[in-house]
């Protein structure tokens, strides 16, 4: 039932370390704008902060190790998002209609993950995890990398300027809904 605009989630609470965000535990929260995390949490879990429509930045500090399905699930004013360089599993459908995310940054020291471009991919950039919803007018004319070989579930749904896309040869999967919404 949160009404606040701003949320300190503290490290401890009643004795105990803070180490979890539990599933749905600010789920529809729609004035909540600003999340703090402390270094104690290691898990954010499934829809933690989906529907949380006025949510526009979060960072993930490194403490992280593991984001679930759809944590920022239709977070539409979510633009951008900072993860810590501990976070080894991020789930294919973490930003599920964050249709203003414009930029996605990824620790440089982190082993699974990278940014190219504020885009998310797999450390190989293989795998395109998530592609941004830049505003700007390149993106209406995209080129993946050579290496690409995979393209996730919803990586590019509610992407409204997207015009045309090369696919790489390499790439030999292409997740459900990975366009959805392209007008």
């Amino acid at each position: 039932t949160c009404t606040d605009s701003v949320v300190y989630i503290p490290s401890m609470y009643e004795g105990l370390p803070v180490t979890d965000i539990p599933n749905d535990a600010f789920g529809n929260c729609t004035n909540l704008t600003t999340i703090h995390i402390p270094d104690s949490v290691m898990r954010i879990g499934y829809n933690a902060f989906g529907g949380c429509i006025s949510l526009t930045s979060i960072e993930i500090s490194d403490s992280v190790t593991t984001i679930s399905d759809e944590t920022f699930a239709d977070c539409t004013s979510l633009e951008s998002i900072v993860i810590g360089k501990n976070v080894a599993w991020i789930s294919r459908t973490m930003f599920r209609g964050c249709n203003s995310l414009e930029n996605i940054t990824i620790a440089d020291d982190n082993a699974h993950y990278k940014s190219i471009g504020g885009n998310l991919y797999t450390k190989d950039g293989k795998e395109l995890m998530s592609y941004s919803h830049l505003n700007e007018t390149d993106t209406s004319f995209i080129f993946l990398p050579d290496e690409l070989e995979i393209i996730h579930e919803n990586a590019f749904a509610g992407n409204t300027n997207l015009q045309m896309l090369v696919i790489p040869l390499n790439v030999r999967t292409i997740g459900n809904n990975a366009f959805k919404g392209c007008t």
